[in-house]
């Protein structure tokens, strides 16, 4: 199991708009290239109706020296930096982001869920 970053915005777009006017490509490009990550560690997982709802995820970066502990500092950490850039308008979806949430899952080498308890 491979940890991430969970980010779910809804944009002020309708769904067709946000596909005919190159919606999943921009939204990549601009979130890879504002966290400075390559495009293959994101992936969108679902649109849905209504604004256009978005889910994607940023995959940890490959490596087999962190920790959960590790992992759980750098994916918080550009969680926070997405989340800002998304409230400073820093980073651009391709249209207006209505509202937004970046969270971070983390796994333990077992497959268990980390909790910083743990440590």
């Amino acid at each position: 199991m491979s940890s991430y970053i969970q980010i779910s915005a809804r944009l002020n777009v309708a769904v067709a708009d946000f596909f005919t006017n190159n919606g999943p490509t921009t939204f990549l490009t601009n979130i890879c290239a504002f966290l400075g990550i390559d495009t293959g560690r994101l992936k969108i997982v679902s649109v849905r109706s209504g604004s256009a709802q978005i889910v994607a995820f940023v995959q940890s970066a490959p490596s087999d020296t962190q920790t959960p502990t590790q992992q759980a500092v750098t994916l918080s950490n550009m969680a926070n930096t997405l989340s800002t850039g998304i409230n400073t308008a820093a980073v651009n979806f391709g249209f207006p982001v209505i509202d937004h949430s970046v969270s971070s899952v983390i796994y333990n080498p077992d497959g268990t869920l980390y909790s910083p308890e743990q440590d």
